[in-house]
């Protein structure tokens, strides 16, 4: 069994343009003689390796604490594009082999029609090692397409030097009551 980490350190991920950067702050230091340390951050839900909850751009009220797991833990298959927009000929004929979680390589955006072909196909979550799902001010369709469907989305993998094929998905998001989107330590499972 080969762990491979498919997740940005915070701080130092992609910023996506118009978000804030992510901060820490010592609040408590063991060297300034408290009895440990302890670190506040201060961030968007959407900076670095992140999933999104309908809520993030649809009106459902199903947030990131109540999506399944199953939506983040499972048989996934890494597939590469080399374009900069998923067709959906290409997405209709993918041959998903049996795995409801997809992980796209190559940072493509994906159209406003991706959401009902994947769900077709069987698909759950949708990952991409792109910033987002859509252009910088293409965001909307896509997001409201795919998440319309019940389709999660993580966005911001790290992807680079991963080989195309079969694997386990581990990348349950923080539990966080309400929030549009979360966090998530992305790990792949190589057999």
């Amino acid at each position: 069994m080969r762990l491979i980490d498919i997740s940005h350190e915070l701080l130092s991920a992609p910023l996506y343009p118009g978000d804030p950067p992510a901060e820490t702050r010592q609040t408590l230091s063991r060297a300034r003689g408290d009895d440990c340390n302890c670190t506040q951050i201060t961030t968007s839900v959407h900076k670095g390796t992140h999933t999104d909850a309908p809520c993030h751009f649809t009106d459902s009220p199903v947030s990131i604490a109540d999506m399944p797991l199953e939506h983040y833990i499972g048989e996934c298959l890494v597939v590469s594009y080399p374009g900069q927009t998923v067709g959906d000929t290409w997405l209709r004929e993918l041959d998903t082999q049996g795995c409801s979680i997809l992980l796209v390589k190559g940072s493509a955006f994906f159209s406003e029609n991706a959401g009902p072909i994947l769900r077709e196909k069987g698909i759950i979550t949708l990952g991409t090692d792109a910033l987002s799902v859509g252009p910088v001010g293409g965001e909307k369709p896509p997001h409201q397409s795919i998440l319309g469907e019940g389709i999660a989305i993580i966005e911001t993998l790290k992807l680079e030097g991963v080989e195309p094929g079969r694997y386990f998905l581990s990348a349950a998001p923080v539990k966080i009551a309400g929030s549009d989107g979360a966090p998530v330590r992305a790990v792949l499972i190589a057999p």
